[in-house]
């Protein structure tokens, strides 16, 4: 099953939330009940949530994982200088999570950032999997949620499969993409992926929430427009209410 990454945000058990300059309000995982078989009211229940309103990042749950010399051609070094840490680069701030990009002589690299992971800690298969982000809008910024398998030791990349959430482009304020990748070794990489552009406004200057459903052959994306009065709500269709 996968795990979860935060900005760059990458694993499928929650693999990740990565970035420079990123923050996350809310994690999310809901999985569905039995419905009424109407796919148009799916039947979601609250599975697990970090809210980030407390005062320091929950390891139980997430870990700051350390890659001198990360994938992508990326020039930062993920530290894993957290919370109160001298220099830190991710921490807790009126209920969000804080991810923050330094331009800095850190060993080999001029640059430093963090790379928040699941692994190991929290796996789900099939769900609605959601976070609150407003992406960093600086020139070269790479913010991304995603996940990834949580067979990667065992089978490697790509055939653990990866679901990226949100992948941004700190140039294009308006523009986001999700993805897929899927196959037996990394040369034979095979992609699916989409993108999708705001009418207005700016993910860079705003909070959105961008989420997925992930139905056994199924895999939904919803970027939407996150408003100060926006209600979530999680029907359970079996018990008549909503």
């Amino acid at each position: 099953m996968p795990h979860v990454t935060l900005p760059l945000l990458r694993s499928i058990a929650l693999a990740a939330i990565t970035g420079l300059l990123a923050g996350c309000g809310a994690a999310e995982i809901t999985q569905q009940q039995p419905g009424n078989g109407d796919p148009s009211e799916p039947s979601w229940e609250l599975a697990w949530a970090d809210e980030f309103n407390g005062t320091i990042i929950d390891q139980s749950t997430w870990t700051p994982e350390v890659m001198p010399d990360p994938f992508n051609n990326e020039l930062q070094y993920y530290t894993d200088r957290i919370d109160t840490d001298s220099g830190a680069n991710a921490w807790l701030e009126n209920g969000a999570l804080i991810i923050e990009a330094r331009r800095e002589d850190f060993a080999h690299r001029q640059h430093t950032s963090a790379r928040l992971i699941t692994k190991g800690k929290r796996e789900f298969r099939y769900g609605r999997i959601e976070a609150r982000i407003r992406q960093p809008g600086e020139v070269g910024m790479w913010p991304a949620f995603w996940l990834l398998g949580g067979n990667i030791d065992d089978v490697a990349w790509p055939r653990c499969g990866e679901i990226d959430i949100m992948e941004g482009k700190g140039r294009l304020p308006q523009w986001t993409s999700g993805a897929l990748h899927r196959g037996p070794d990394a040369g034979s990489n095979r992609i699916t992926s989409g993108h999708y552009e705001l009418a207005s406004g700016s993910f860079h200057d705003e909070w959105h929430v961008f989420a997925i459903e992930w139905e056994p052959g199924r895999i939904t994306w919803e970027p939407q427009r996150l408003y100060v009065d926006y209600v979530r709500v999680y029907q359970r269709s079996e018990s008549g209410t909503s």
